[in-house]
């Protein structure tokens, strides 16, 4: 028990008299334990230094371990009372900043260090009649070391609360008088200043039935701030664009009044305006299956994404909804007429004329060899046929669509139309190696078949059949990727969206 005690004699030693110095020392090795004659020699550096607190710490420290250690001993003594003499400096110095302080919340924080500073003083005052029974035997009446700082500390805390009421009732005041004003802003400011209240003083009065009344007050002015610049928005509205605004800011509403009025029914109305309706008219020519995969794809808004976030409104996927129509018989005319009059299709904005007259792709292979006999199966091949010769023939791939994409205004069916030729041609030549028995490697040679190939700059190819049929289907990929593409970046730079 006395030991323990001894040991908390030497925690409010160490931080009443050097709060900083102290916890930089554990801050640089926290986990570092030095011996009693580390500890006495760190004392009796301090003490060189005028750090008295610092030196009575670690001279404590090693007459804990070592009782008769007499350098840490003198170090101890020598340095207590002169500790006394700057934790008064201290205490003198907090209350001058406190008096010419001006900011409260830097006046609290003056304030509550000095009272840590008295707590720690009056309990290290009221300990040190237990050195007496202790292990330092070299010690001399310790006792008049200190003085009694208990009345001091209980001041220090009637100051604090007594402020702590000033300041709230000072911004408590000021909020009303800025509330008064009816000011939109104002009421949202006034909102803060009686929320700020709770640092110092909770439930201050009235002040949380306030601070809900002013932000009620502030979100309803708000929200029909909001609702009156969307609905004239809305009532002049002209343009896609404008309704796209109303749209904006009719949402804006929701931040701070849930439901409010029709706002709902607005943003519906708003959206709905806002958006691009278009008519795909797919007419079909050869090869309708392989077109038709292509116009599906160009059915979906989520093509024309222009940013990643789905979420952000202002992407033209969430302004375009895109109708399919399968022009089978009636020509372009009256297939125009049709959908115009045809309640399905009401506020359709535009139709896309989306016609191909070709879309295909060929590949063939030489009947000579480039160059017959010359090459062998690589030997790092473990193969029964790797002295086998391979042959080198050129395969020349071509790929072709004809088409064009035409914007027609359905007030304008006949005026001048935006259009965009789909008509792509892909040609290219590839090297390949055959065998005449068509060997198939394992899979355990197949990394050498590709270091050989990447070698040679040709394919090795088992199948000849086989591989004509997939590269036909590769160039008509990379022929419908580049047709998509520039579909994509046409319709993106046709519409306008607005920014929220």
């Amino acid at each position: 028990m006395k030991n323990t005690i001894i040991v908390l004699l030497l925690f409010y030693n160490a931080i009443i008299f050097g709060q900083d110095n102290f916890g930089d020392l554990f801050k640089r090795d926290p986990n570092k334990q030095m011996t009693f004659r580390q500890h006495s020699r760190e004392g009796n550096k301090q003490l060189k230094r005028g750090d008295f607190s610092l030196a009575a710490f670690h001279s404590m420290s090693a007459l804990l371990v070592k009782s008769d250690f007499k350098n840490a001993a003198e170090t101890f003594e020598k340095s207590m009372p002169n500790a006394n003499i700057h934790v008064n400096r201290i205490i003198t110095g907090l209350n001058r900043r406190i008096e010419i302080s001006k900011d409260p919340d830097t006046t609290i924080r003056i304030m509550n260090d000095l009272i840590d500073r008295l707590y720690k003083a009056n309990e290290l005052n009221n300990n040190l009649v237990f050195v007496r029974s202790s292990k330092f035997k070299t010690m001399k009446n310790p006792n008049g070391y200190f003085e009694d700082f208990n009345l001091r500390y209980e001041e220090a805390i009637s100051a604090k609360q007594a402020y702590l009421v000033e300041v709230s009732e000072d911004i408590y005041q000021k909020a009303l008088v800025v509330a008064a004003t009816q000011e939109r802003e104002n009421y949202k400011k006034a909102y803060e200043m009686i929320r700020s209240i709770s640092k110092y003083v909770d439930n201050y009065k009235d002040s949380r039935e306030l601070a809900t009344l002013y932000l009620d007050t502030y979100n309803e002015m708000t929200a029909e701030m909001y609702y009156t610049e969307g609905k004239k928005l809305f009532d002049n509205a002209k343009t896609k664009m404008d309704y796209q605004k109303a749209f904006f800011t009719f949402r804006k509403t929701r931040d701070y009044v849930i439901d409010y009025k029709d706002v709902d029914e607005l943003v519906a109305k708003s959206q709905d305006l806002g958006t691009y309706k278009i008519v795909y008219l797919a007419f079909f020519g050869p090869d309708s299956e392989k077109v038709s995969s292509i116009y599906n794809k160009l059915l979906d808004p989520k093509l024309y994404k222009t940013n990643s976030s789905s979420a952000n409104l202002n992407n033209i996927d969430n302004w375009l909804k895109v109708i399919r129509y399968d022009v089978n018989h009636g020509g372009e005319v009256k297939t125009l007429e049709y959908i115009k009059n045809n309640a399905v299709f009401e506020n359709v904005d535009y139709f896309v004329k989306f016609s191909m007259s070709d879309f295909k792709a060929e590949a063939f292979k030489d009947d000579v060899s480039l160059e017959k006999g010359k090459v062998k199966i690589p030997t790092t091949i473990k193969d029964v046929y790797r002295n086998q010769s391979l042959d080198l023939y050129l395969v020349n791939g071509l790929a072709n669509c004809a088409g064009q994409l035409e914007f027609i205004n359905i007030n304008d069916i006949n005026g001048d139309r935006i259009s965009l030729s789909l008509d792509k041609k892909i040609e290219e030549e590839r090297n390949i190696w055959m065998t005449e028995k068509n060997i198939r490697f394992r899979d355990d040679q197949m990394p050498a078949i590709k270091a050989f190939e990447r070698e040679t700059n040709a394919k090795y190819v088992i199948s000849i059949e086989t591989f004509l049929d997939d590269y036909k289907k590769q160039l008509l990929y990379n022929i419908e990727n580049e047709l998509i593409t520039n579909v994509k970046d046409f319709v993106i730079n046709s519409f306008e969206v607005a920014n929220p």
